[in-house]
């Protein structure tokens, strides 16, 4: 669509010793040199627990640190930082362009009103000071219920985590269940990011670390321009996919990249893999249910593949299309989803 865009690799979700269960995680000078130079990441977010609960100093001193990193056109530090509220309500990474947002104080949990009205207060919040924010840990009790969601200030969600496991769909690859250890609390199968797509809800993918996990977590946003502006542009268009290895993965409906909305009668995606390792499978998943499963014919680390739907589904509700990688050696990737209306343009 005459349109040039790159790769950006990153995490959005590391600690440091501001956390108080972060010690494990080192300093911001510890987080920033594993971002510039252990994972030659693109860019990197510190997001301590409510940044050091909600105190002014930890923040100034983190917001100072983001700034101090950014290597204009090489590196950048995003400014963000982690809202820990228990579920239903949900952990979620805060993320801004610029400096200078003080963070937003957690409800008491005592005070059930304050609870209950919580997360419509973080969106009035983001929406007054233009931020973004990005759930993560969904089905366990630091995730949500899906009971509230906007698209424009949620538009991504960290579907896999390096500290812990992935919360894609029930048996899904690598998704926690009651049967994963309990690294974030008890599992909460409302939780799953496949509940909240069946509800309509529009989220990209990315996957980002946690606690003290390296180089298995990357979240990857197709970008136009590289800046702090740029990137967030990317993910509120959902233009992102999730990864737990260096994978290339790109996927397109027509002129349509993944994230964005289409319509048309013949849904159709091309889709090309760049493994680290030899591909196990490369699978299409409409609503959900693999539809297609591309095997490699001889082994390789590289896939490409046309598929059309032959049977794509009618009526007023978009179906959601996405692709997910399998390779031998468990290493996995999750293109964010197209969403297909019936149709034609």
């Amino acid at each position: 669509g005459a349109r040039t865009y790159r790769i950006y690799r990153g995490d959005m979700h590391r600690h440091t010793d501001i956390s108080i269960d972060g010690p494990g995680d080192g300093s911001l000078m510890d987080l920033h040199r594993y971002g510039l130079h252990a994972a030659a990441f693109d860019f990197i977010m510190v997001t301590d627990h409510n940044m050091g609960g909600d105190k002014e100093y930890p923040w100034w001193r983190t917001q100072k640190a983001n700034d101090l990193y950014t290597v204009p056109l090489a590196f950048l530090s995003l400014y963000g930082y982690e809202r820990s509220v228990p579920y239903p309500n949900g952990h979620r990474n805060i993320l801004w362009t610029e400096r200078g947002h003080r963070t937003l104080p957690v409800p008491q949990r005592a005070i059930r009103k304050q609870m209950a009205e919580d997360t419509g207060k973080l969106y009035a919040y983001l929406r007054r000071t233009d931020g973004i924010c990005t759930l993560h840990t969904s089905a366990t009790d630091q995730g949500t219920d899906w009971a509230e969601h906007d698209d424009a200030l949620e538009p991504v969600v960290e579907l896999a985590q390096g500290f812990h496991t992935s919360y894609e769909a029930p048996g899904a690859p690598r998704t926690v269940s009651d049967k994963t250890d309990q690294v974030h609390g008890p599992y909460k199968p409302d939780g799953y990011v496949s509940r909240a797509l069946a509800k309509g809800y529009r989220l990209g993918f990315q996957s980002s670390s946690d606690h003290v996990s390296t180089h298995i977590s990357y979240a990857c946003i197709l970008a136009e321009e590289f800046s702090r502006k740029g990137l967030v542009e990317a993910l509120k268009k959902r233009h992102s996919y999730a990864a737990t290895d260096n994978i290339v993965l790109d996927v397109r409906m027509g002129t349509n990249i993944m994230g964005d909305e289409v319509r048309t009668g013949k849904p159709a995606l091309d889709v090309i893999v760049v493994g680290t390792g030899l591909l196990d499978r490369v699978e299409v998943l409409r609503d959900g249910e693999v539809m297609h499963t591309h095997q490699p014919a001889k082994e390789s680390a590289e896939g490409r593949f046309h598929w059309t739907d032959p049977s794509p589904k009618k009526g007023e509700k978009a179906s959601y299309y996405y692709v997910r990688v399998r390779q031998k050696d468990g290493q996995m990737a999750w293109a964010s989803p197209i969403w297909v209306h019936g149709g034609q343009r």
